[in-house]
């Protein structure tokens, strides 16, 4: 990165991801979430223009990405027992 200031937004402190505290960013998540992200910079040599660039293709390939799918054990552990018996309730949705 030519901008040393930009460069410490996606450098990992003490030179790796374990040392570093600072909160993460991850496009997969941020795709099942209900934010909303506006890719913005400004023109020119010296900009963030490519690291945006860069956040907003992360963001649209995790969105491009099927949907992962539940396990039997995600599942049972969204359902509960229903008072006729054995039969199981779904107290929400699959992912």
């Amino acid at each position: 990165m030519k901008n040393s200031r930009i460069g410490r937004w996606v450098t990992p402190l003490g030179g790796n991801m374990a040392g570093d505290r600072r909160p993460q960013f991850s496009p997969d998540e941020f795709v099942r979430g209900t934010d909303t992200l506006y890719p913005l910079s400004k023109e020119g040599e010296g900009t963030a223009a490519p690291l945006v660039t860069a956040l907003t293709v992360a963001v649209v390939e995790a969105g491009e990405r099927p949907p992962r799918r539940s396990t039997a054990d995600d599942w049972g552990r969204r359902c509960c027992a229903s008072r006729r018996g054995r039969e199981r309730v779904p107290v929400e949705g699959p992912p």
